[in-house]
């Protein structure tokens, strides 16, 4: 499965965040397969990719809880003290096309219809997957699937606009 599987769920992580962090995700969500390997379903690649998806969600809290403390203790020591360092930010926006006007226009989207987005296109997974990935129905998936294209023509709309 590993074998298999490694590269996609690599890239998988990789769109969501950096290549160092990509990396652990994908040890992580093969370790956490592992220790279920019991719930492995028959295609597995969904399954672990709703994996990841927990893993990059609790790697994204550790830094923004990791920037918050560096906040405080730059406020703390505010008179003399470090300069506030800027924290990481999100690449998955930036990363759902190459295009600058849609990657800006998708970084206006909520995080969920980028989700969405990248799931149907990036990882080419069905409603039906992209549903077991996300913890929902496939009913659910299309319509905010629909919803969500519909977001994005309308801030790529705005964006080219103003360009």
């Amino acid at each position: 499965m590993y074998y298999e599987h490694s590269d996609s769920v690599f890239s998988f992580a990789l769109r969501r965040i950096g290549a160092e962090e990509a990396r652990d995700v994908t040890a992580d969500t093969f370790r956490i397969a592992w220790e279920h390997v019991d719930a492995l379903p028959e295609q597995p690649l969904p399954y672990l990719y709703g994996i990841a998806r927990r893993v990059v969600a609790n790697h994204r809290r550790t830094l923004r809880r990791r920037g918050s403390l560096w906040g405080r203790l730059c406020r703390e020591f505010a008179a003399g003290g470090p300069e506030e360092r800027a924290t990481e930010t999100d690449e998955a926006a930036h990363a759902l096309v190459g295009d600058d006007a849609i990657a800006q226009a998708a970084e206006r989207l909520s995080a969920r219809d980028r989700e969405l987005l990248q799931l149907t296109y990036w990882d080419d997974l069905s409603a039906d997957e992209v549903a077991q990935v996300l913890g929902c129905s496939a009913g659910a998936v299309r319509v905010g699937l629909h919803r969500a294209r519909q977001r994005l023509a309308r801030e790529l709309a705005w964006v080219e606009e103003r360009s």
